[in-house]
C-alpha cells in the first residue's frame, strides 16, 4: 500500500529555472516580515534561498520525504504540510484567508483533476492573499503538463494533458474577475550560460 508520509518526488533533485528565477527575484524583493506559502516544495530550494528573510514560509508537499527534508532543515518558522492543493477541505485546515505577502507555485494547473478542481484552488488563492500580496508564477510552468502515478511510494510523471495548459488568457480572467493586478516580469538566470525566464506576478489590491 503506498503510504503520502514516505512518498517520493523531488526531494533529491536540483531546482528548476522557474524556481530558482521565482526566489532570485524575491531574494532581492521581499521584506523580513513577508509571510509565504510555497506550493510544491521539490528539493526545499526555496526556503533555503530565503532563510533568515522571512517572517513565516509554509509549504505544501504530497511527497512525505519532501516534507522530511523541509523538517530536517530545521529552519526558523518553517513549517511543510502533506496536503493537495486541490483539496478544498484538506487545505482551508491549514492555510487561512489573508495571511500570506506571497504564495508561490510554478505549475498553477499543470496536476489539475479537473477545470473545476483549479478555479477552485485559485479561488482559495486569492482568499490566502493579505491585500498588497501576489501570486507568483511562471510562463514556462503554465506551458507544462504532466501526470503522476504512484508507484510503490514514488511519483513518476506519465505523460500529459493539453487541458491543464494555463494560457495567459486563462490568467487574465481570473485577474479581471477578482480585481488583481497582473505583471510579467523577465528574470535572468544562468552564470555562464545566460537564459530567462518569464514570470507573471499577479497582486491583491482591495480587501476580500
Amino acid at each position: 500500500m503506498n503510504n503520502l508520509n514516505i512518498s517520493s518526488y523531488w526531494e533529491d533533485k536540483k531546482v528548476t529555472s522557474e524556481e530558482f528565477a521565482i526566489f532570485k527575484y524575491l531574494k532581492k524583493n521581499i521584506d523580513n516580515n513577508s509571510n509565504i506559502l510555497h506550493i510544491g516544495v521539490g528539493c526545499s530550494y526555496g526556503v533555503q534561498a530565503l532563510k533568515n528573510k522571512f517572517s513565516s514560509f509554509t509549504g505544501l508537499t504530497i511527497a512525505g520525504l519532501e516534507k522530511a527534508k523541509a523538517d530536517n532543515l530545521c529552519i526558523l518558522n518553517n513549517s511543510t504540510y502533506i496536503v493537495d492543493k486541490y483539496n478544498h477541505e484538506q487545505i482551508i485546515k491549514i492555510v487561512k484567508p489573508n495571511s500570506f505577502d506571497y504564495i508561490i507555485d510554478i505549475n498553477l494547473k499543470s496536476f489539475s483533476p479537473s477545470n473545476k478542481m483549479y478555479e477552485n484552488m485559485m479561488k482559495n488563492f486569492y482568499y490566502f492573499l493579505k491585500v498588497g500580496g501576489s501570486i507568483i508564477t511562471s510562463e514556462s510552468g503554465m506551458n507544462w503538463t504532466t501526470e503522476l502515478d504512484l508507484v510503490s511510494n514514488n511519483f513518476l510523471q506519465t505523460g500529459s494533458n493539453k487541458n491543464n495548459i494555463l494560457s495567459i488568457n486563462e490568467l487574465e480572467d481570473f485577474s479581471k474577475k477578482y480585481d488583481l493586478k497582473i505583471r510579467k516580469l523577465i528574470q535572468t538566470v544562468g552564470f555562464f550560460k545566460k537564459n530567462t525566464e518569464v514570470l507573471y506576478i499577479i497582486t491583491k489590491q482591495h480587501e476580500t
